[in-house]
């Protein structure tokens, strides 16, 4: 009885510190509480369906913007830049156009949590020559996201123009098949054999 006395009493205590130390992000009520001790900034992320390209080829971009601050976000603006001479614009939805090289997009109000996601289609000129890369730039600005960190306002993607596509995928069949040769001839070889026997 004695030693059931003393674990409760050092349970007990243990509990209490846990409960203090645990985390913000811990269940209250079923859902899980987001940690709010800090704030981090807001999240732009854009990615390509393709990392190189034939010249005249297209290349569909998809930014995604996503809330991660503690406040609403209310005059945010995503900004496109590219090099007119070397890219066109194919498909821009709702984006304005502020003249050759650049078009913009003005956010809807993004409460904590929010994301806004917006395709868009360059194409690269038929001229452009073999080797050239394609750089575009996307920012973001507002007075909501002034003062975050400068690299998570800013995308920068680099596209490869090639004369011709590798072909990568044959010559790895080509290899898997040269590679299985000495594999098979051995199974056959020894299937004759039991045979025989």
């Amino acid at each position: 009885m004695q030693s059931v006395s003393r674990m409760r009493y050092v349970l007990i205590p243990v509990f209490i510190v846990v409960c203090f130390l645990a985390p913000a992000s811990s269940l209250a009520n079923g859902k899980t509480v987001a940690d709010t001790s800090q704030e981090r900034s807001v999240l732009l992320m854009k990615t390509t369906d393709k990392k190189e390209v034939l010249p005249g080829g297209r290349i569909r971009f998809t930014i995604r913007v996503q809330n991660v601050l503690l406040r609403v976000i209310n005059d945010a603006e995503v900004t496109e830049r590219f090099d007119p001479s070397l890219l066109s614009v194919v498909e821009s939805g709702s984006a304005v156009m502020l003249g050759s090289g650049s078009m913009q997009w003005a956010l809807p109000r993004l409460d904590p949590g929010e994301v806004w996601e917006h395709e868009y289609v360059l194409a690269a000129h038929a001229s452009v020559e073999h080797g050239t890369v394609l750089n575009t730039i996307t920012t973001i600005t507002g007075t909501d996201i002034a003062d975050g960190p400068l690299q998570d306002q800013v995308s920068i993607t680099a596209i490869s123009v090639l004369s011709a596509l590798p072909t990568a995928g044959v010559a790895t069949d080509l290899l898997f098949l040269i590679s299985s040769l000495p594999l098979a001839m051995t199974v056959a070889v020894l299937h004759a054999w039991r045979r025989k026997r």
